[in-house]
């Protein structure tokens, strides 16, 4: 071909113009031709030429599904319109299957497709008895599975001569599509001598693309090193960014997407969680959750929302357990996605939540609880038993002469007094029993399921077990202690203010009489 590059340099301008013809000519042949297999292909393509294999084998999967509605039946599973229902939609897959060529040509075909439908049409008389006595229902039940039986083999026939026809048209249209291939063949064949034509001329226009080349790699070279400087830029910008996270307070775990296992964790992620960074890089997040419901919880609505602000949950490490506050967020990348996770630890947060809890349910002093809380119990004890028609009553309860042990031996010596006192009558009430400091040395105790009697008894115990025990002081005297305790049961329609009330009235009733007794509201 190198004989004809003179002269292709003198004529480029002709040759290209032919060359542009005689392709755009072939093409425009390629195109026709390509259609025509197209459509060849797309009717060898079908699933179902006709819909044949498709309608009978609905109507074979209608048979079974009718069998087994008809053994639901049997089973008490599935009542006679259930049945009568299904028995109305395989009489619906007959007309679709009359309708097809293949059946209308096959005479077996036919005759199949009318035994099935005479004995849709007998079922149709038949299943309304199923609605009888129910073991006439049951025996035609029976009768009718193993005819359904017997059409399902008729059906399953059917369905084989419908792929036989199906089969032999497939080939029909294989055969003409073999043709039309020949004739691509043959187009593309032509388009090739065109494009070898224009590809002399390319090669005469290689020589011009040359010099374009040289000037090419001078713009390369320079974008090169363009590249290269910003690289260092990217690389130094990195490295900052790895010493704010190294050193930010916060927790800080780089993800990635698919995995969760950790790319990168910063040292006071580390640090919180308890483990090294050799052993963490690489594993997975999930085993920092202490409840798997966190966890589930936590993905799942990072799936949903791609960002989760100040999730709070409960996590662990090899040591303890502590409490965090999560924010995640997905970082858009198309190659390699990762997820960047914020981890704050709240331990010592709520720890103050917890002893701020605690200071507002029970007294510090005695551990009994305190008065509001009391107050609201008593209200929901009072509530219960009123719904169950159950008895409650309350006991209320202080110490004898408190003032003058305070004046006497010390404010320290009258909080021993009060804390001897919650001490001992907790070690008499029952689970359910609950002893509250309503404030100084008077105390309320809320017995719910008890009697006036039943309130007696307990009280006496707890006024003998008070009376007789004792305190050691420093200078190694006993103080003996004594309390009074009023007692009240809860009538109808009672009110948690009216029973206190009338425990308080009770208690100063055991005051006046003399003191370290009990008496009971009346």
């Amino acid at each position: 071909m190198s004989f004809l590059l003179p002269v292709l340099r003198k004529l480029s301008v002709r040759w290209d113009v032919l060359a542009l013809i005689l392709v755009i000519a072939m093409e425009g042949l390629v195109c026709t031709q390509f259609f025509s297999t197209k459509q060849q292909t797309e009717l060898l393509a079908k699933p179902d030429l006709d819909n044949n294999s498709w309608q009978t084998y609905q109507l074979q999967a209608e048979l079974y599904r009718f069998d087994r509605v008809l053994d639901d039946f049997t089973r008490g599973k599935a009542d006679a319109d259930a049945v009568a229902l299904r028995l109305d939609v395989l009489a619906s897959r007959l007309s679709p299957v009359y309708a097809l060529g293949s059946v209308q040509v096959t005479p077996t075909a036919l005759q199949a497709l009318k035994t099935i439908s005479r004995k849709v049409d007998d079922w149709s008389h038949v299943v309304p008895q199923l609605a009888g006595e129910r073991w006439k229902a049951l025996a035609v039940a029976e009768r009718l599975r193993q005819e359904v039986r017997d059409q399902e083999h008729t059906a399953q026939t059917l369905t084989l001569i419908s792929y036989e026809v199906q089969t032999l048209r497939i080939d029909q249209a294989r055969q003409h599509l073999y043709h039309h291939f020949t004739t691509l063949t043959a187009t593309f064949a032509a388009l090739g001598l065109g494009a070898s034509l224009l590809l002399a001329i390319l090669v005469v226009r290689s020589q011009r693309e040359k010099q374009l080349t040289h000037k090419l790699a001078q713009l390369n070279g320079q974008l090169e090193a363009k590249v290269t400087e910003r690289t260092q830029a990217l690389e130094e910008q990195a490295k900052m960014l790895k010493v704010i996270l190294e050193s930010s307070p916060v927790g800080v775990a780089l993800l990635n997407e698919s995995t969760h296992q950790v790319v990168f964790a910063n040292a006071a992620l580390i640090e919180s969680l308890g483990l090294p960074q050799t052993q963490y890089l690489g594993t997975p997040l999930q085993p920092i959750f202490a409840n798997p419901e966190d966890e589930q919880a936590f993905w799942r609505k990072l799936e949903q929302q791609e960002t989760v602000q100040n999730y709070e949950a409960e996590l662990q490490n090899a040591h303890r357990r502590l409490f965090g506050i999560i924010t995640a967020k997905h970082l858009g990348s198309s190659l390699h996605p990762q997820q960047l996770i914020w981890i704050y630890d709240i331990s010592e947060r709520k720890q103050l939540e917890n002893r701020l809890r605690e200071l507002a349910t029970y007294d510090a002093l005695t551990g009994a609880v305190s008065r509001a809380f009391f107050l609201e119990a008593l209200t929901l004890a009072m509530h219960s038993a009123q719904q169950l028609g159950h008895p409650l009553s309350l006991l209320s309860l202080d110490v004898d002469h408190f003032k003058r042990i305070n004046d006497t031996y010390g404010h320290q010596v009258g909080d021993l007094a009060l804390q001897r006192l919650v001490q001992l009558a907790q070690s008499t009430l029952r689970k359910q029993d609950l002893l509250g400091r309503l404030g100084g040395e008077e105390f309320c105790i809320v017995l719910p399921e008890a009697s006036t009697f039943y309130a007696e008894i307990i009280a006496e115990r707890i006024r003998t077990l008070i009376e007789t025990s004792s305190i050691e002081l420093a200078d190694g005297q006993r103080l003996h202690l004594t309390v009074s305790i009023g007692i009240t049961s809860m009538q109808e329609n009672d009110s948690s203010e009216n029973i206190l009330k009338q425990a308080d009235s009770a208690l100063y009733q055991a005051k006046h009489c003399g003191r370290n007794c009990i008496a009971i509201y009346a």
